[in-house]
């Protein structure tokens, strides 16, 4: 999964590679039984971290995830609560996630 900041006039800042983002793991359940789940879980809460860390430096006003894959609908909601943290913690504007 890339992820992609595009300044104002249209042109490509930056672009970052997330290898576990999409990964189909719950981050909320409890994974201490199984230690295979428990390593995909730790790899995609890393990526999450870091695409946290990415929109707090980047400050985007939009966020588009061009799929509708399973997949895709579970990153939005990651990312649709990455953002309420953010715009908790951070007193950001709201960033629309599209």
């Amino acid at each position: 999964c890339l992820c992609t900041s595009i300044t104002n006039e249209g042109e490509l800042e930056e672009t970052i590679l997330f290898k576990n983002l999409l990964k189909s793991v719950n981050i909320e359940r409890s994974t201490e039984n199984n230690p295979y789940l428990a390593n995909e879980k730790y790899l995609k809460i890393k990526d999450l971290e870091k695409l946290e860390e990415f929109i707090i430096d980047k400050k985007p006003k939009v966020i588009i995830v061009p799929s509708e894959s399973k997949e895709a609908l579970g990153l939005v909601e990651d990312i649709k609560r990455i953002i309420q943290k953010i715009e908790k913690d951070h007193n950001l504007n709201n960033i629309g996630v599209e």
